[in-house]
């Protein structure tokens, strides 16, 4: 809740602070004009001039809400890193003996998924087994979160196909145990807001607990070439799942 309620701060300072910019940049161009008006008309300044000084007074807006703009990215980064590792600690939340029973493989057999009449996904197989970390790539668009709410049972009785955990139909599951299972951890382009030394400490980090977990990750960062021990490629028609060499 605290996330939750930090998300909406962060958004709200967001849009006042879009908002101060732009009346800002409006009056500082009011009133360049009007004073620039008055000394063209007075021949104290050329037009040329005046578009001189418009341009630059742009530049200088640029500039300032690019280093203004610092803060909020820091603040937005932060709130990613905060949601991701409140993820992750869920995994530690939970008994000994609930680890302990935690899914050794996920499977998807002849999955096929549509948005009103347009097919998303189209018969997709595949096998994710504990202790791999399996890469999901493709175009905006290509059904990349489609498939993560697949299989973590947001679209329950709204495809074709199997999906089962340890060859128990998911229909048949508990969803939110599906869900806050401490072996299982799915993620959504988690680094999307994240510096580069963040991200490099990030997949440490899930390099070094996926020995007993079933990880997937949506990501468009190229170094998850160096991570995923398999890559999922939706942006072919049959779809390619091969191990990241």
């Amino acid at each position: 809740m605290n996330l939750y309620k930090a998300l909406i701060k962060n958004q709200k300072s967001s849009s006042l602070y879009n908002s101060y910019n732009i009346i800002l940049s409006v009056l500082l161009k009011m009133m360049l004009y009007l004073v620039g008006g008055i000394n063209i008309i007075n021949g104290n300044m050329t037009i040329g001039i005046l578009f001189i000084l418009s341009n630059f007074l742009d530049k200088v807006m640029s500039a300032l809400i690019y280093f203004t703009s610092l803060g909020e990215n820091y603040q937005e980064s932060l709130s990613s890193y905060n949601r991701i590792t409140e993820l992750i600690d869920k995994s530690f939340a939970f008994s000994e003996e609930k680890i302990q029973n935690g899914f050794n493989n996920i499977n998807l057999e002849n999955i096929s998924f549509k948005y009103g009449e347009r097919l998303i996904i189209d018969n997709f197989n595949q096998e994710f087994k504990k202790g791999n970390i399996y890469w999901i790539k493709g175009y905006k668009g290509s059904g990349k979160s489609t498939l993560l709410n697949l299989i973590n049972g947001s679209y329950k009785d709204k495809y074709e196909g199997k999906i089962s955990y340890d060859k128990k139909d998911i229909r048949f599951l508990d969803i939110n145990e599906v869900r806050n299972n401490p072996s299982l951890l799915i993620l959504d382009e988690p680094t999307l807001t994240m510096d580069k030394d963040s991200k490099i400490e990030f997949y440490d980090y899930i390099q070094e607990i996926k020995k007993e977990k079933i990880i997937i990750i949506v990501s468009h960062d190229q170094i998850m070439d160096e991570i995923a021990d398999h890559m999922i490629n939706l942006n072919v028609k049959i779809y390619s799942n091969a191990p990241v060499i």
